[in-house]
């Protein structure tokens, strides 16, 4: 099991990758008969995987940073890890993927807009946050590993899509609020539970670019 799970954690990136194209190619083939908000749907989701990209490869260090922010006395292995990140990221992507290409309506594209929110709000932050706590190594910037297609891509698409949904009454206010709930539950626990789960203090399960992006701090 531990070989499986070694492996699998090492793949969640070629996971997001695999799944973006899967989820592009059904954008291109379908967007005649697609509407504005299933497509805005589609590009936040599309963005979901462009998004850990650049939190654990360009540049990378996510977790550490995640880590660091809560105080953990060894950002590289506690309490996230790669497994718990890359189970949450393989969960995430698996069921994201599903409901893009199976489901998708106005109703998801709220939920996947209050995803981009959320991600944004806790990158904004980190980025406060570890700019305070690292500010003695001289970091100047709030920049942090995801904040970019939080900004660029996550921000505007989400905007747009709950801009669409309410001036355009596509949805009830009690199906907004239904579908923002099943999003913050989604999110919540497929990031709490991995964690609170499978936190180990002697973990093994490091990833190899760590501490990615903050080395230059850490000099």
């Amino acid at each position: 099991m531990k070989k499986f799970l070694d492996a699998l954690t090492k793949r969640q990136v070629t996971a997001a990758v695999l799944a973006y194209v899967i989820a592009a190619t059904a954008l291109i083939l379908h967007w005649q008969e697609l509407v504005t908000e299933e497509k805005l749907g589609y590009g936040l989701f599309l963005t979901l995987c462009v998004h850990q990209l650049e939190e654990y490869v360009f540049p990378g260090g996510f977790v550490w940073g995640l880590n660091a922010m809560f105080g953990s006395p060894d950002p590289m292995r506690w309490p996230g890890d790669r497994l718990s990140a890359g189970l949450c990221d393989w969960i995430a992507t698996g069921v994201g993927l599903y409901l893009t290409l199976f489901h998708m309506d106005a109703f998801m594209a709220v939920f996947f807009a209050v995803i981009g929110f959320a991600e944004l709000l806790v990158h904004t932050v980190m980025g406060f946050t570890l700019r305070h706590r690292l500010k003695d190594k001289v970091k100047t910037t709030i920049y942090v590993p995801g904040t970019a297609t939080c900004w660029l891509l996550f921000a505007p698409l989400s905007i747009a899509a709950m801009y669409l949904v309410v001036s355009g009454n596509l949805l009830p206010a009690a199906e907004i609020g239904k579908a923002t709930l099943y999003s913050t539950l989604f999110l919540g626990l497929s990031v709490s539970i991995p964690v609170l789960l499978l936190q180990d203090k002697n973990s093994t399960y490091t990833y190899a670019n760590l501490p990615g992006f903050y080395k230059k701090y850490l000099k």
